[in-house]
């Protein structure tokens, strides 16, 4: 999953629904202004909310992929946010590109046993 792009039209935050049940393994800020805030967040269906990743100052010259330790499952419908807080001299966004890693949930499946 891209959040954001080369052409936001000043928007600093973008919003990107789940259509399918998703396991998230990793972000990655790949594009980001130096030195912004990068904020990355998940919203469920049922309205409850967690915060996935937050960088208070980005380092461009030093992309990073962000790992999750126990990757976060999110049922189709959640919605994930991605904000970064920089702006050019005139005050304007600027854009940004952020990678999130993906898998569909595994399913488990048992062996029927026979007693």
């Amino acid at each position: 999953i891209v959040l954001g792009g080369e052409n936001l039209g000043g928007a600093n935050t973008v919003r990107q629904e789940l259509r399918a049940d998703t396991v998230l393994l990793a972000i990655r800020p790949e594009v980001t202004p130096p030195g912004a805030s990068i904020e990355v967040s998940a919203k469920r269906p049922d309205g409850s909310s967690q915060a996935l990743l937050w960088v208070p100052k980005s380092r461009p010259e030093r992309p990073t992929a962000y790992m999750f330790k126990q990757p976060p499952t999110f049922p189709k419908g959640s919605t994930l946010r991605a904000s970064v807080h920089a702006s050019t001299p005139d005050g304007s966004a600027m854009p940004f590109r952020i990678t999130v890693s993906t898998a569909a949930p595994s399913v488990s499946l048992r062996r029927a046993t026979t007693p």
